[in-house]
């Protein structure tokens, strides 16, 4: 059974060679879309999953535009028994 799971760059919608400007475009299209006071819902469980894609994209913006911390992930999503697809979403 293989496991899937998203990773920083699939939450930017970018490939993991995007340059730092891709990366920055990618987060502020995405932040924008998905900021939870931009999107409105009477919906509890809406207003969550947003607030959780938010807090996933921020968490991702952390790390692919800190040089280090990227190329930390990368080595870590190259490591073994890691399986990474580009851009599962």
């Amino acid at each position: 059974m293989t496991t899937s799971y998203y990773t920083h760059y699939d939450y930017l919608d970018i490939d993991s060679v995007a340059s730092k400007d891709e990366i920055k475009q990618a987060y502020q299209t995405k932040v924008l879309k998905v900021h939870p006071d931009k999107v409105r819902s009477n919906n509890v469980v809406t207003q969550r999953q947003t607030a959780e894609l938010f807090g996933k994209i921020q968490l991702a913006w952390q790390v692919l535009r800190d040089p280090v911390k990227r190329k930390d992930y990368d080595l870590y999503l190259a490591g073994p028994g890691n399986v990474h697809s580009e851009n599962a979403s």
